[in-house]
């Protein structure tokens, strides 16, 4: 049985239906159909400069198309440069998608797409010599990242501008969201907020969490975290190991910066880390969430 997830009712009528209705089965099956194309063997692990990675920008890109949202100053992609090993420099890309609604303060919402292909020095598995999918890591807060894109595309709130990031070479060690912040320091300064989701796609059906990595600077954010519907699962507030996350790089720019994760497993870089241990349910109750965090932000 699909848990309850649909919007709830003082969203909508606080913002005239601003939003889409949509389904709770639209939804899951959505966040479904991303993550299984994202992990799906023909993305071959999705590693950073790689044939993987082609194929998985070029899928958002056409998603952020059709979607109908922009090209951030003028482009889809930032192309950069990094250290693929000791001996070479490699190229990827970050996919921008970008909605803007004429303001001059900007929400960031980033999760990396890229894995670690077929596993190497990388891999947890004894045999790492075989396509790592990464389902959860990180293809389910792709995922959830492009609803919520899909969502505010075709929503009247217009308070901040909203620019959703796809991040390469995080594998690699956080390449994708350093070339960004590096490349775009003229436009930090109207970035508000960054949110940051990375492997929010086993949501434990036992004893359900959602933790929750932030500065002890951004401690003020844990107020409205606690009041927003969260009855499916608990809050677990922390600053442990957000120097893993791509929120980090903007959290040294004295950016606020939430990043959204449901934890560690032990598929983690592992080939066992497929789309069919993801629960779909626990993600869009997530991604309700996140939505609804937005929401409130965005009130006049």
């Amino acid at each position: 049985i699909l848990l309850q997830c649909a919007f709830t009712s003082f969203l909508l009528s606080v913002f005239c239906n601003s939003f889409p209705q949509n389904t709770t089965t639209d939804n899951i099956l959505k966040l479904k159909e991303i993550v299984y194309t994202l992990s799906a063997d023909s993305m071959i692990g999705r590693s950073a400069g790689g044939e993987g990675e082609i194929i998985a920008r070029t899928f958002l890109l056409k998603f952020f198309q059709e979607t109908g949202l922009s090209p951030f100053e003028g482009t889809y992609f930032q192309e950069f440069t990094f250290p693929k090993d000791s001996s070479h420099l490699d190229t990827a890309y970050n996919v921008y998608g970008y909605i803007d609604n004429k303001s001059d303060s900007t929400i960031v919402v980033g999760a990396h797409y890229d894995h670690i292909g077929f596993g190497g020095p990388k891999s947890r598995s004894l045999a790492n010599n075989k396509v790592h999918n990464g389902a959860d890591d990180n293809a389910s807060g792709v995922a959830m990242m492009l609803l919520l894109a899909e969502n505010f595309s075709k929503s009247e709130i217009q308070k901040y501008n909203f620019l959703f990031i796809a991040f390469s070479a995080h594998e690699d060690g956080l390449f994708g969201s350093f070339a960004f912040v590096k490349g775009k320091k003229h436009a930090l300064s109207n970035v508000k907020l960054m949110i940051n989701m990375d492997m929010v796609g086993r949501l434990d059906t036992i004893e359900p969490f959602l933790k929750v990595i932030r500065k002890d600077s951004n401690v003020y954010f844990d107020s409205l975290l606690s009041k927003i519907d969260h009855q499916k699962f608990r809050l677990l507030f922390t600053d442990n190991n957000i120097s893993h996350t791509d929120a980090s790089v903007f959290a040294k720019q004295n950016i606020p910066t939430l990043s959204f994760t449901t934890g560690m497993h032990d598929d983690y870089h592992k080939v066992s880390d497929d789309p069919e241990k993801i629960n779909y349910d626990g993600m869009c109750e997530i991604s309700n969430y996140i939505i609804s965090l937005l929401v409130e932000l965005n009130r006049p």
